[in-house]
């Protein structure tokens, strides 16, 4: 065997190793991918099973108390600072 026909028998050798570590990582990745797709999938059902629909079956309706309107001008113990503070000036002057 010369240099030549042993430099092409090396190479073919090399090409044999690649190509079996290349099929062995294709199929270390389709696993992954198949992992991932069934936690995908189980996350998923999860999150669908946890749902719950609320439909009020009733009018809802607010306290009166927290009624904007209603606690504004209902309540006289309720202090308008704008006014106080110019009563304040008013006296001091």
């Amino acid at each position: 065997m010369n240099t030549q026909e042993a430099t092409i028998e090396a190479l073919q050798n090399r090409i044999k190793y690649l190509e079996a570590h290349l099929h062995l990582a294709l199929q270390v990745l389709n696993e992954i991918e198949d992992n991932s797709q069934t936690v995908i999938k189980s996350l998923e059902y999860q999150h669908q099973s946890q749902t719950i629909d609320i439909v009020p079956t009733s009018k809802i309706e607010l306290p009166t108390f927290l009624h904007a309107r209603s606690w504004k001008h209902n309540h006289p113990d309720v202090i308008n600072y704008v006014d106080s503070r110019a009563r304040l000036v008013a006296k001091a002057s």
